[in-house]
């Protein structure tokens, strides 16, 4: 229990196991971090596999989190995804040997997919980089695209809120909870119709709605709350468009942008009420697609103090050109709506409205 140099026990005291010329490098950690044990925790897993132990193998209990522990070594972790009954998976190897590796959370993160298939019904699956689930139908039918969103402020975290239109014109919300992976099931909102996909965002523990019209041109808006499931009144808003609305939040604020009826672009946000149109220089012939991101900004130099500076959102833009196939992207502020930069053309044409999507930094 004391260090030895090795070389030299052999040479002095086993010379009769040297038959050459014998070297053992140096251990890099004291042996007695191989005497402790450290805890794991783990989500949704399936096995851990020990590399420099006897391989271990802990039976899931079906909890929300497992607790293990196991003596210092080299580790195999395969996570398994319970949403999807261990179709998912995540291989990790960890080295449990210093005192800084006491807690281990090997996460698969898996994405939930919903769309409209040839026959018109509903399916989903579950997927992540190295695998996907079968897709599973869920009760009914659409004539448009599901929109599914989560809630960015994370308030109802673990929950997602599937939104389509029906075969009715209705509109219908379905609630997928990660813990449970289970779907609340089919509810209708009381009241109103559409012609297209609803657009929707969560914001403030409120889901915030907007449509066009059974007209195929009024604007209307709605919201429910997540914690009482309590459904608001439609409201008609100002002004007419002849596409689908898009929205988007950061969590806390939402914005609306429309393409109107002169083909010009408009944007509003909703604050204690919606305010008026804010118009963006430009024309789209297709329904503009709007994303928010924020950056910190100079707001307010008090005199003779410091400079205070807040995050300011900043609206994305993208669309389509009033030739039909040019594709434009602009930055808004999202404070007073005005535009931060000029249009920039992207290479390429496309008849369609354009996806956008922010990558996390």
């Amino acid at each position: 229990m004391d260090w030895v140099n090795v070389n030299k026990w052999f040479l002095t005291q086993g010379s009769q196991y040297v038959k050459s010329v014998l070297y053992i490098s140096p251990d890099e950690h004291p042996y007695w971090v191989w005497l402790k044990n450290h805890s794991i925790t783990l989500p949704y897993f399936f096995n851990i596999y020990s590399l420099s132990q006897p391989v271990l193998k802990i039976t899931p209990t079906g909890a929300s989190w497992v607790y293990a522990t196991v003596p210092s070594g080299r580790y195999e972790i395969k996570v398994a995804c319970k949403l999807c009954e261990a179709k998912l998976y995540r291989e990790m190897v960890i080295n449990l040997i210093s005192e800084k590796a006491k807690l281990v959370y090997p996460c698969i993160s898996p994405h939930l997919a919903v769309v409209r298939g040839l026959d018109n019904r509903i399916y989903y699956a579950l997927y992540n980089a190295s695998a996907c689930s079968a897709w599973t139908r869920l009760p009914g039918s659409t004539p448009s695209r599901p929109v599914l969103v989560s809630d960015p402020s994370g308030d109802f975290s673990g929950k997602l809120v599937l939104v389509v239109r029906g075969m009715d014109n209705r509109v219908y919300y379905n609630v997928f909870d990660e813990a449970t992976a289970k779907w609340s099931g089919w509810r209708r909102w009381p009241t109103g119709s559409t012609v297209d996909a609803p657009v929707e965002a969560i914001a403030n523990g409120k889901l915030h709605i907007a449509v066009r019209g059974s007209d195929g041109r009024s604007i209307w808006y709605a919201n429910l709350d997540l914690q009482n499931w309590q459904f608001s009144d439609w409201r008609q808003l100002p002004g007419s468009t002849p596409s689908a609305p898009s929205m988007v939040t950061e969590g806390y604020r939402v914005w609306l942008a429309v393409r109107g009826m002169d083909n010009g672009i408009y944007l509003t946000i909703l604050g204690n009420e919606w305010n008026g149109w804010s118009r963006v220089k430009g024309s789209t012939v297709v329904a503009p697609e709007i994303k928010c991101t924020s950056f910190v900004v100079p707001d307010v130099v008090e005199k003779g103090g410091p400079i205070l500076v807040a995050p300011m959102p900043v609206l994305h833009l993208a669309v389509i050109g009033a030739d039909g196939k040019s594709i434009w992207f602009t930055w808004v502020s999202g404070w007073y709506l005005e535009q931060l930069m000029p249009w920039s053309k992207l290479p390429g044409s496309s008849p369609s409205p354009v996806a956008l999507a922010l990558i996390p930094p």
